[in-house]
């Protein structure tokens, strides 16, 4: 092989491994991102930190459903080795953290408005 094709096979390689690391772990990548993709234009650069966005984005999805999935399906034997207490305990936090969440986004969209 001439060193053409080497220098070709190579960018394929760092293109499609890159999107990979950067999902997984954006911040601690970023050194390495840059170094490894300098050869590559700014529009392509830009196209493989919007890919591995979206496969950070589809991998959560795909998780976050099969964990619903397994807390449905053992939904009764979870309920029984909690019993009735444990399950209002947990219903109850639950139901605290989703007010924290209500009060932070509510926080931010009024700090927004004031604060443009």
């Amino acid at each position: 092989m001439d060193s053409l094709a080497i220098g070709l096979q190579m960018k394929t390689f760092w293109l499609c491994l890159v999107p990979l690391f950067v999902a997984v772990d954006a911040i601690g990548v970023l050194p390495l991102f840059v170094p490894l993709t300098e050869w590559t234009g700014r529009t392509q650069r830009q196209m493989v930190i919007l890919q591995s966005v979206v496969t950070a984005s589809m991998a959560a999805v795909i998780v976050n459903i099969i964990l619903a999935g397994i807390i449905f399906l053992l939904g009764r034997p979870i309920t029984r080795v909690l019993g009735k207490t444990g399950t209002k305990t947990i219903s109850k936090l639950a139901s605290l953290l989703l007010a924290a969440i209500a009060v932070m986004l509510m926080r931010k969209g009024i700090t927004g408005v004031l604060d443009p």
